[in-house]
Formats: structure tokens, C-alpha cells, sequence
């Protein structure tokens, strides 16, 4: 009697542990998937970029340096000069481009939005024609694990971001969207550099 008593108590315990092992699992695998493209799965990050930008992107003094140093090489090879207010005129355009992307990605994480698209305005751009597409996308997620994909990614860029309504993988590509990551890496886009004059400060139509 004593043994079948000890047995049971020991059965008793062994449900237990095996009860309590299937529930830790089931816990485990609750957890939030990470972030896909394939499978259209996301965890979405909804923070204001703008400090995060402050690190990945050039200040007024940066900017401004840079472009007079392009008229001391001017000098040097004979070209023409930028004139102070063209100057002015780039600064000015980078930070209302850039605040210009910053308040789309902040009205759409009111809105809920999930995908954003590259489009050309009101110029084409040259330079960012040569590392992406109109029309290629990106998710909220992206842009919050890799800040640098917000335009503008040069001076004088014309590239901004679109907010697209689509809430599944599968509705951006029905379209022919194509994804401007490639197996979750971060693409190479233009440097900052990278020098474009705008019709806008020539005073061309």
C-alpha cells in the first residue's frame, strides 16, 4: 500500500511538470515574431524620427561649409561661384525637405500607416536615380531601424517619402511595388555630398 501511495504522489508530480513545461512553451511562443519582409509580418515602431536623425544627418554648419568650400575649388578651376543667397537657398530647401518627411511619418503613425514609397518632386533627381526607384517601398519598421533611408540623402535631392495605404505586403506588390530592401539589408543611397543644382535655386522654370 505504502508503494502504490509513494507512485502516485510521484505520477502526481510528473503531470504537474509536464503541465507546467507546455504552458512556459505556449509563452514563449506568443512572443512577437521578428521583422519579415517575406512574410508580410511586422513589429511596428511608432517613434518620431527626428532624434534619431540628428546623428545620420548633416547640420546647417555642415551643409554650409561644404558648399563654400565648392566655391573656394571654384576659384581654383575657374567655374562660377555659388552666390551667398543660393547658398541660403540650399539650406533652406534641405531642412524644409527633410521636416517635410518627418511630419508625413508622424501624421502617418496617426493614421496607422505601415508602408511608404519613393517619389520624385517636384524635380527628378539624377543623383538618387541612380541608387533607387520611384515607387520602391519601405515599412514603418525600416525607417525606425534605419533613420538614413528618410530623404533627403544629398544637396539639392528631390526625393521624399509618400505615404502608402496598403496594410499587407501583399497589396504593395499586387501594384508592382518592389521593396527597396534586399534580404533585410540597408540599401546604398547617395552621400550627402553629392551635389545637384535645383532649377528652383537658378531661378529656372
Amino acid at each position: 500500500m505504502f508503494y502504490i501511495l509513494v507512485s502516485l504522489i510521484l505520477f502526481g508530480i510528473l503531470i504537474l511538470v509536464a503541465i507546467s513545461v507546455s504552458f512556459n512553451k505556449k509563452e514563449t511562443s506568443e512572443e512577437p515574431n521578428p521583422v519579415l519582409h517575406q512574410s508580410g509580418i511586422y513589429s511596428i515602431v511608432r517613434k518620431t524620427p527626428r532624434d534619431q536623425l540628428r546623428d545620420v544627418k548633416p547640420s546647417t554648419e555642415e551643409i554650409r561649409k561644404y558648399l563654400e568650400k565648392i566655391n573656394v575649388n571654384n576659384n581654383d578651376l575657374g567655374n562660377n561661384n555659388l552666390a551667398t543667397s543660393e547658398i541660403d537657398t540650399y539650406v533652406r530647401e534641405w531642412h524644409e525637405a527633410l521636416d517635410r518627411n518627418i511630419e508625413l511619418i508622424e501624421q502617418g503613425d496617426s493614421d496607422g500607416i505601415s508602408f511608404y514609397y519613393y517619389d520624385f518632386k517636384p524635380d527628378y533627381c539624377e543623383v538618387c536615380a541612380g541608387y533607387l526607384k520611384r515607387g520602391q517601398f519601405v515599412t514603418r519598421e525600416e525607417i525606425y531601424q534605419h533613420p538614413h533611408i528618410i530623404p533627403p540623402f544629398h544637396i539639392g535631392c528631390t526625393c521624399t517619402l509618400v505615404a502608402h495605404h496598403g496594410e499587407t505586403l501583399q497589396e504593395t506588390t499586387e501594384i508592382g511595388m518592389v521593396p527597396l530592401f534586399k534580404n533585410e539589408i540597408a540599401p546604398r543611397l547617395p552621400e550627402w555630398r553629392m551635389f545637384q543644382q535645383t532649377n528652383a535655386v537658378r531661378g529656372i522654370v
